[in-house]
């Protein structure tokens, strides 16, 4: 996502595998996430209901030609209303029925993702949301970048004296860990992470 954003790509879509109850890591990465239903999982809403109220800002219900679609959009339209005061203010959950292999309903599903897009752009919240979200991406890299040096001065044995000294308790891990990350070997890049990726 990154690498499309940085050459210059005005709209990048990522295609999760789905979301449960635990899978909604997308919602802090995408601006805008569509979440897609076809009428066969009507079964399975009661079980997706916590991950759909966190993360859906559109949904979607394709294949609405076969049976069970119309009860699914009226079921996902009173599930979002029900639930509007844990959304941000201003901002109704549009349910849309599509048929992709028809180009039906696509249109609205582009003019919706543009007026969140609208939305974003003036709310306060969503706002300080994407501030949060960039410092949260920065304590993600510090924390790899940390954990990756210390796994290569741990392979090349440098690590050694600190693990005998913590062993036997001449010096405890907390001074361990800060004399560490004092020490220049540690702070120096030793590989290109570009090339491990």
């Amino acid at each position: 996502m990154r690498l499309l954003d940085a050459f210059g790509k005005d709209f990048i879509i990522i295609e999760t595998v789905g979301v449960g109850q635990t899978e909604i890591d997308i919602m802090d990465i995408a601006d805008t996430t569509v979440v897609v239903l076809v009428p066969e999982s009507g079964d399975e809403i009661q079980t997706m209901k916590a991950g759909l109220m966190e993360i859906a800002d559109i949904s979607l219900v394709n294949k609405c030609d076969r049976d069970g679609a119309n009860s699914l959009v009226s079921e996902l339209r009173k599930m979002f209303e029900m639930h509007s005061n844990n959304r941000p203010a201003g901002w109704k959950i549009p349910v849309i029925p599509t048929q992709a292999n028809e180009n039906v309903g696509i249109d609205i599903v582009v003019d919706e993702i543009f007026k969140h897009k609208e939305f974003l752009e003036k709310n306060e919240k969503s706002i300080e949301r994407k501030s949060r979200i960039r410092l949260q991406e920065l304590r993600d890299i510090l924390t790899e970048e940390i954990d990756r040096r210390f796994k290569s001065i741990e392979e090349n044995g440098f690590l050694n004296e600190y693990l005998e000294k913590v062993k036997s308790g001449e010096l405890n891990p907390y001074d361990a860990a800060i004399d560490l990350l004092n020490k220049k070997d540690f702070l120096e890049k030793k590989s290109n992470s570009c090339k491990e990726i």
